[in-house]
C-alpha cells in the first residue's frame, strides 16, 4: 500500500526538517496562495459571490515566498514542479525558473461553464499552472498524445462539494500526477489545503506528503485521504 504523511504546520519551517532526514519526493504538485488585481469593474451577485472568494483566498495565508523554492531544490533534487497560480504571478514565477536554465511551461485550464463575469472584464473561465521541468524529471512518455496537451478542459461540477476556495477536480490531478510521475512515486504539496493532490496520489498509486498550516483544512484533507487510502500517518 502507498502511504500519506500529514503534517500540520508552516511549511517554510516544516521542509528544512524533512530535508535534514533525508525525505525526498519526485514531484511537486501544490497551489500556492494566489495574488489578485485589485482594480474591479464587476457589478450585481455575481461580483459579490467573486470577491468574497477572492478575499476568502488571500485571508488563508499571505505568506507565499520564493524563497521556498530554495527547499523546493533540495527536496525535490530532478526539479519537477507543477505550480498553480493566478495571472497575475505567471510572469514571475516563469522568469524565476527561467533564470536557472530550466525549461518553464505554460498550463492551461479551460473552464467552459465558469461563472459569467464578464462585465467590464474577460470572463475568468481560465486558471493556470506552471510547469518547471529539470533534466530528471519523472515523464510518462506512454500516454497518448491527448494527454500531453498544455491545455485541458474542464467544466466546474456546480453541485460538488466545496472544501476550499481554489480546490481543483480530481480529474484535473489526476491527468497531472499520471503524466508528471510514476507509480510508487512520491509527491509533495506544501500548500495542500483541502487534500485534493493527496487523494488523487494515493488513488493512482503514489507516495503523499502533504503540508498544511490551517487546521481546518489540515482535518479535511486528513479525512478526504483516508477515504482513498488507509496508510495515512499525521504529524503536528
Amino acid at each position: 500500500m502507498n502511504k500519506a504523511d500529514l503534517y500540520l504546520g508552516d511549511c517554510y519551517k516544516l521542509l528544512p526538517t524533512l530535508i535534514k532526514k533525508g525525505i525526498k519526493v519526485d514531484l511537486i504538485l501544490t497551489d500556492p496562495p494566489y495574488e489578485f488585481h485589485t482594480q474591479g469593474g464587476y457589478t450585481g451577485a455575481f461580483a459579490k459571490r467573486s470577491d468574497n472568494k477572492r478575499l476568502a483566498i488571500e485571508n488563508l495565508s499571505k505568506s507565499f515566498d520564493f524563497k521556498i523554492f530554495k527547499l523546493f531544490k533540495e527536496i525535490c533534487p530532478s526539479q519537477n514542479y507543477l505550480i498553480w497560480c493566478s495571472n497575475k504571478q505567471i510572469s514571475r514565477l516563469m522568469s524565476y525558473f527561467e533564470k536557472q536554465n530550466l525549461n518553464v511551461t505554460l498550463l492551461v485550464w479551460y473552464k467552459p461553464n465558469s461563472m459569467p463575469l464578464g462585465n467590464w472584464a474577460y470572463i475568468s473561465d481560465l486558471e493556470f499552472c506552471v510547469f518547471v521541468r529539470g533534466q530528471k524529471a519523472h515523464w510518462n512518455n506512454k500516454l497518448p498524445a491527448n494527454m500531453k496537451s498544455k491545455h485541458f478542459t474542464c467544466g466546474v461540477n456546480f453541485s460538488e462539494v466545496r472544501y476550499h476556495p481554489t480546490q481543483k477536480p480530481i480529474a484535473i490531478m489526476d491527468r497531472l500526477i499520471n503524466l508528471h510521475s510514476f507509480k510508487d512515486d512520491t509527491i509533495l504539496d506544501c500548500f495542500m489545503g483541502s487534500g485534493s493532490t493527496g487523494v488523487s496520489a494515493v488513488k493512482n498509486g503514489r507516495n503523499f506528503i502533504g503540508i498544511e498550516q490551517n487546521e481546518k483544512y489540515y482535518e479535511i484533507a486528513q479525512q478526504r485521504i483516508n477515504a482513498e487510502n488507509n496508510q495515512t500517518r499525521l504529524f503536528v
